[in-house]
């Protein structure tokens, strides 16, 4: 059986794991140096590859697929980019 896990561009993995930590397209857009446009542009193709239509649920299919870590999501945590290594 062929994995079927999306593959997500590591900007795509930033706005994942800033959606994961309940921020706000601003607030991501801040901490990624894009605006809140760019930041909507990118939640699109984020849907898109992972076949669903909101926040929540990319969340949960990232968890089921194993494309985000449940013990890396801290919603109200510190902004981090997802790429950075932080203790």
């Amino acid at each position: 059986m062929p994995d079927t896990t999306p593959v997500l561009t590591p900007r795509l993995a930033d706005v994942l794991h800033g959606i994961a930590n309940g921020h706000t397209n601003k607030a991501i857009g801040d901490d990624l140096n894009l605006s809140p446009l760019t930041v909507k542009t990118h939640l699109y193709h984020l849907y898109k590859a992972l076949g669903v239509a909101d926040r929540a649920h990319a969340v949960a299919t990232a968890c089921r697929t194993g494309l985000l870590d449940p013990a890396s999501v801290r919603p109200g945590g510190p902004r981090v980019d997802a790429r950075k290594d932080t203790p």
